[in-house]
């Protein structure tokens, strides 16, 4: 994905680009935010200015290896789902995703697995109508993977209400259907 915003966005390259794959970009604009990239401008990470405003705070996860790796997520939602991070125990955040995949989605609920995969469950359109889904991110956030028929059974979608992920990483889910 691009940096965040709607235009005029501006890209520096780190002295050492050669060797870090590191570049900054500024942008305006709804969504805009100065941002990092550490992997030849392949995916940007928002570390400040973001023009956004925060709605409801949706769900949150703390890292089970919080103790050593003070890891916070928080699930927001605002014009679209942003998905922000801290490493120093919430002293400085950082938005690590916003949910423009394709097709569009919407997010609800976060969880961090015991080997640091970030997850994430909520709905996508597809066909005009939301469907269930569950995306895996097994680099920090950088890129989330839809799961395969993680949501649908029979034939029919199950929207996660509730759900647990064990430390080898098998997904329990739970939902009311009325």
């Amino acid at each position: 994905d691009p940096p965040s915003g709607e235009s005029m966005i501006y890209v520096a390259m780190s002295h050492d680009f050669a060797d870090s794959g590191t570049s900054y970009a500024a942008s305006s604009g709804t969504e805009s935010a100065v941002s990092i990239s550490t992997d030849r401008c392949q995916s940007w990470d928002q570390i400040g200015l973001i023009d956004t405003r925060l709605l409801k705070i949706k769900d949150f996860a703390l890292s089970p290896n919080y103790a050593s790796d003070e890891t916070i997520l928080i699930l927001t939602r605002q014009v679209q789902d942003s998905l922000w991070k801290t490493t120093d125990g919430g002293n400085s955040w950082i938005r690590i995703y916003k949910a423009s995949m394709d097709p569009p989605s919407t997010l609800d609920y976060v969880e961090i697995s015991a080997n640091n995969n970030i997850y994430l469950a909520g709905t996508y359109t597809s066909a005009a109508r939301d469907k269930p889904a569950i995306w895996k991110s097994d680099d920090n956030g950088k890129y989330f993977v839809k799961i395969p028929g993680s949501t649908n059974f029979d034939y029919k979608d199950i929207k996660v209400d509730r759900w647990a992920i064990s430390e080898d990483e098998d997904i329990f889910t739970a939902s009311f259907d009325g």
